[in-house]
């Protein structure tokens, strides 16, 4: 006979739903809400986030930082921090960081897709 926890008021999900399916008892943790959020926000994001980027992937917001061509001198590169204009700030190059995030949500998650894809098919086999 298995034994019984003797704690008070420290019964999990698990131990509360023992022959509930793991499915389900991701859907009524605190941690598995959570996780669940953020996947489902990252890939409504690859399908809205470019139409709520503020401008391309690869704009450079400071014109300062454009070489004229045949010049010698570089300008220097600094990193801008967050304003109206770039809400997360820029990189280096002056392009805008949240609309790269945005962008680069398309291709992590089409990455993680194909590599998920790709381990299920080989466990399979």
């Amino acid at each position: 006979m298995p034994e019984e926890d003797n704690t008070v008021g420290t019964k999990t999900t698990f131990q509360e739903l023992p022959d509930a399916p793991p499915r389900r008892k991701i859907r009524f943790t605190v941690t598995g809400k959570i996780g669940i959020f953020f996947v489902v926000f990252w890939i409504l994001m690859v399908f809205i986030g470019p139409y709520l980027s503020p401008y391309n992937e690869a704009d450079i917001l400071d014109e300062s930082l454009f070489i004229v061509p045949g010049g010698d001198e570089y300008p220097d590169t600094d990193y801008q921090p967050p304003s109206k204009v770039a809400y997360l700030g820029t990189d280096y190059l002056g392009r805008d960081t949240l609309s790269r995030i945005l962008y680069g949500a398309r291709t992590t998650i089409g990455i993680s897709f194909a590599a998920t894809l790709l381990a299920y098919l080989l466990g399979v086999l």
